[in-house]
C-alpha cells in the first residue's frame, strides 16, 4: 500500500483558517484461486493432472478529499469539517465538528472533543455516531503528553481531515491512544512517540450468501506502539 497527502491551509483576515485535503492510496493485492487440473506433467506434487492453487495481481486506487474549517477564540478553538472518499469500492462520508479548551490559554493544557457523524457505505448502511476525546498537558518546556479515545464502528473511516484512513478489512470498534510530543519548529514539526490500544471485529466473508454475516465474527484487541517525525513546511 502507497500513499500520498496533501493539506495546504490558508487564514483569512478574521482569522478562519480553511484547509482543503487530498489523500490518494494505491494497494496492491493478490487473490488465490484453484486451477482444476492444472498440474504438470512431471512426477512431483502438483503434477499429472492434479489441482493448483495460482494468484493473480491485482490493484485499487482509492481517493480521499476533506475540508475543514478551524478557529480560535479566546481559550477555545472550535472546527467543523467533511470527509469523502470511496474505499473498498464503496463511497463514504464523514462529516465532524470538535470544540477544544485552553484552560490556561496555551497549549500547556488542553480538553477537547470531536464528534464525528459517519456512513460507512452510502448506498446502504445507517449513520454512525462517533465520539472522541483528547487530553494534553506539557510535562516540560518542550515536551507534551497527550492522551485520547474514539469509540465507534470505524470502518472505511477516516479522520484529522482524511489524513489518517481506516481501509482495512477488520473493523477497529475503539481504540486508547496514549503519545509524548516533542516539537522540533514553530510551524508545527514534531518528533511523537507512543502506544495505542484497540478492538477490532473481524467478518469471514462465506461464499455461501445463505448463511448469516455475523456468523463468521471474531473480536481481537491489539496493541500497538508507533514513533516517527511529522514535518510541516
Amino acid at each position: 500500500q502507497h500513499q500520498y497527502y496533501l493539506s495546504p491551509s490558508f487564514t483569512t483576515t478574521g482569522g478562519l483558517v480553511i484547509s482543503p485535503a487530498f489523500h490518494f492510496v494505491h494497494i496492491g493485492y493478490q487473490i488465490p484461486s484453484v486451477s482444476v487440473g492444472g498440474g504438470g506433467s512431471g512426477g512431483g506434487p502438483g503434477s499429472g493432472g492434479g489441482d493448483n492453487i495460482v494468484f493473480s495481481d491485482e490493484s485499487l486506487n482509492q481517493l480521499v478529499g476533506g475540508l475543514k474549517f478551524l478557529k480560535y477564540q479566546g481559550v477555545f478553538s472550535y472546527s467543523f469539517g467533511g470527509v469523502y472518499s470511496n474505499l473498498n469500492e464503496t463511497s463514504q462520508f464523514t462529516g465532524s465538528g470538535s470544540l477544544t479548551w485552553y484552560p490556561t490559554g496555551n497549549l500547556d493544557m488542553y480538553l477537547g472533543a470531536t464528534l464525528f457523524a459517519h456512513m460507512a457505505d452510502l448506498k446502504s448502511s445507517s449513520l454512525e455516531l462517533i465520539p472522541s476525546l483528547i487530553f494534553g498537558y506539557g510535562i516540560a518546556s518542550k515536551v507534551w503528553v497527550e492522551l485520547s479515545g474514539t469509540y465507534g464502528e470505524m470502518r472505511n473511516f477516516a479522520e484529522s481531515n482524511g489524513y489518517i484512513v481506516y481501509n482495512g478489512l477488520d473493523w477497529m470498534k475503539y481504540k486508547a491512544m496514549g503519545n509524548i510530543i516533542i516539537p522540533l519548529v514553530k510551524k508545527g514539526s514534531v518528533i511523537y512517540a507512543g502506544t495505542r490500544f484497540a478492538q477490532y471485529d473481524n467478518r469471514y466473508i462465506s461464499f455461501d450468501t445463505s448463511q448469516p454475516e455475523n456468523q463468521y465474527l471474531l473480536s481481537y484487541n491489539s496493541i500497538s506502539i508507533f514513533g516517527g517525525i511529522s514535518w510541516k513546511f
